[in-house]
């Protein structure tokens, strides 16, 4: 049996796996598991294979038997960029669906990390596999092949290739954060925000990867324990992910934020009669006076128009009708589309039709209509318009 070493920063290791494993879980365990929940999961699972790897390499006393556990050697960092890519690709789009020019990201680490390692099972040298490529990269003296000077460069080219996929991800979060500003529900710009941060902190951390790499090879003041200041980054990673989703899982779990908008509201004076008064009130008011065409219409101007402090109209909304305002409104925003393009005068346009049901803009309109009807604009009048 294999003799086992565990310092402090193992256990750290070890510890952030074990917790990556439970976060993992939390986001398989949705109700309503979409893309995005799978993603992460895929991501999770990813961190928790690097940190194995590295732990088993640092305290396995004997060498391990089956050589692609060695990801970080084969490359395997070219999948986390990828996958964090299409992951802010989810959260933009509640139409998401994985396409052939999404997958094709993933053809690096494919070629690199599974098929080369399996063909050719010297690309790797033993003392790499062992004791990390740099150490192969480093002493030229010792006769490496083409392919496995191909996978010391790699070694480095892994980091920055993430680091591009996560600035790249920034880039779409913050542009199309600008085009739904006035749109967009709070709770996914909240979530928005939250993973642009996570993925400017990621590239970051890959790009002092490469300088710490960088700054070892080019040295001799290297030592054994300095791996650590590689790893632990990304363990940190997993703490982060944890505490982000103990604090608040609503970003991560949809079907959590209406449970949690009780616990909200638990210390709020109002009772169930006086919320059925008020859901009636609100219901009166949004259908006689037709407010959400007003593509301008916020919270506090229907609750001064009702006479409800916002605060309880807004518990009303989320535990009446289980969404938040923002919801609300495009609901009947949809539903009043829907008429315009089933009537037999209709000759409007989508665009002109976003526009006067209080839209800002087309791709909102499309997104919540495929939310709420499982059908795109063109499919809905195609199916139920006038002939």
């Amino acid at each position: 049996m294999a003799e086992i070493s565990i310092d402090f920063w193992s256990f750290i290791i070890l510890a952030g796996s074990l917790q990556g494993l439970i976060l993992a879980f939390f986001f398989l365990s949705s109700k309503r598991l979409g893309y995005s929940n799978k993603l992460m999961f895929a991501i999770l699972w990813f961190l928790i294979w690097v940190q194995m790897e590295f732990f088993f390499v640092r305290s396995i006393m004997e060498p391990l038997r089956f050589e692609i556990f060695y990801g970080t050697r084969y490359g395997s960092w070219l999948a986390i960029g990828p996958l964090l890519f299409v992951y802010t690709k989810s959260i933009l789009s509640d139409t998401f669906k994985p396409s052939l020019s999404l997958l094709l990201h993933f053809a690096p680490f494919l070629i690199f990390t599974i098929t080369i390692p399996l063909l050719f099972s010297e690309a790797i040298p033993e003392r790499g596999k062992y004791y990390g490529m740099l150490t192969v990269i480093r002493n030229t003296n010792m006769g490496i092949t083409p392919i496995q000077n191909v996978y010391g460069v790699l070694f480095f080219l892994q980091f920055i290739h993430a680091s591009i996929y996560a600035f790249l991800g920034v880039g779409d979060l913050i542009k199309q954060g600008k085009l739904k500003k006035r749109t967009i529900p709070q709770l996914d710009h909240a979530r928005m925000k939250w993973v642009k941060y996570c993925c400017l902190i990621f590239g970051f951390v890959m790009l002092s990867s490469v300088l710490y790499f960088y700054l070892l090879f080019y040295s001799d003041s290297y030592k054994r324990w300095m791996d650590y200041l590689y790893i632990l980054p990304s363990t940190g990673v997993i703490y982060i992910l944890a505490i982000s989703a103990y604090r608040k899982p609503y970003l991560f779990r949809d079907d959590l934020k209406y449970v949690l908008s009780r616990k909200k509201y638990a210390k709020t004076p109002l009772d169930g009669q006086l919320s059925l008064e008020y859901k009636e009130r609100l219901t009166n008011y949004i259908k006689s006076e037709k407010a959400y065409l007003n593509p301008n219409i916020r919270l506090v101007d229907v609750a001064n128009a009702l006479s409800i402090p916002k605060h309880q109209l807004s518990r009303v909304i989320n535990e009446q009708f289980h969404c938040n305002f923002n919801e609300f409104i495009n609901k009947y925003r949809i539903r009043e589309a829907q008429e315009i393009m089933t009537a037999k005068d209709n000759t409007a346009n989508f665009l002109n039709i976003a526009y006067a049901v209080g839209f800002n803009n087309k791709a909102s309109f499309n997104n919540y209509f495929k939310r709420l009807t499982s059908m795109t604009p063109k499919e809905y009048q195609k199916k139920y318009g006038q002939k």
